[in-house]
């Protein structure tokens, strides 16, 4: 058929034609032949026929597509090699973004807005306090879809027992992963209708959330999401965002540590004065002053 369109476009514009055809010989050798070809015409124009020759050409289409390939090859692994170097610099950038925080909601909002856009097009964060208290940070680039996120946190408050999302991560301690947020994933979680509108009208393309855990300890969650015009999160995507939940979960515990400690060496002191106070009192009215 490519053929047959090439010829009948030459004959249509009174011009040439190249054709290529992938041949099988009796032996099973696959050679491949370059047909070349114009149209005649008489001297009124009117066309007579065509003329052309045909050459085998199997060398050269080989060494092409062995060129392509390699070229190929050559541009995977500069993708990749950026790509890695892209990740490398975003660890630097979250690490600096952590050691920056002098306290859990800064920590939250560093992390959020170092991974945006660098690891996804959204990032949550969800903690969980020590008395069960819920805290959410959001980042998108756009201001604008951080509003709309918190209207959206307002109209679906967390649910800890929801089977999907920051919630199921933090109660099962595992990572959820889907490269491809379409109609069947929705069907698979059971999702209602409200939420289906609400991931179609925000163009939701890719998901990845992972459990923020030290110690042994459930301390939250850091959910990723790509849109429509971004690519899918993939398998490496998916052991880095495990790193930083690892390294944001340590960070948050760390400063919990430094809280009670703190807390405690407060005490302490205050216990401390207040005994010398006690025996300052005792002492005046030994003595009677």
């Amino acid at each position: 058929q490519r053929s047959l369109a090439a010829v009948e476009e030459a004959v249509a514009s009174r011009g040439s034609y190249v054709v290529h055809h992938r041949a099988v010989w009796p032996d099973g050798t696959v050679r491949w032949l370059e047909g070349r070809g114009a149209v005649t015409v008489d001297d009124h124009g009117e066309i007579t026929g065509t003329i052309g020759c045909v050459a085998d050409v199997t060398e050269r289409i080989l060494a092409t597509e062995e060129l392509r390939r390699a070229l190929e090859a050559l541009e995977a692994a500069a993708a990749s090699e950026r790509l890695n170097a892209e990740r490398l610099e975003f660890l630097v950038h979250l690490n600096d973004a952590i050691d920056r925080a002098p306290d859990e909601r800064s920590l939250m909002t560093n992390v959020a807005f170092s991974a945006v856009p660098r690891l996804g097009d959204w990032c949550s964060v969800t903690v969980v306090g020590p008395n069960d208290e819920v805290a959410v940070e959001v980042a998108h680039v756009d201001p604008e879809m951080v509003a709309m996120a918190r209207e959206l946190q307002a109209r679906f408050p967390y649910d800890p027992e929801a089977v999907s999302g920051p919630a199921a991560a933090i109660r099962t301690g595992t990572t959820e992963f889907v490269a491809e947020l379409d109609d069947a994933v929705m069907d698979e979680l059971d999702a209602p209708d409200e939420v289906r509108d609400v991931a179609r009208s925000l163009r939701l393309r890719s998901t990845m959330v992972v459990p923020l855990v030290a110690g042994g300890h459930r301390l939250g969650a850091i959910q990723f999401v790509n849109s429509a015009e971004s690519r899918v999160f993939t398998d490496d995507d998916v052991a880095l965002a495990e790193v930083v939940g690892e390294r944001v979960g340590v960070a948050i515990e760390n400063l919990r540590l430094r809280e009670r400690l703190h807390r405690d060496r407060f005490r302490k002191a205050l216990d401390a004065l207040l005994d010398q106070v006690t025996i300052g009192r005792a002492v005046r009215d030994h003595d009677g002053t």
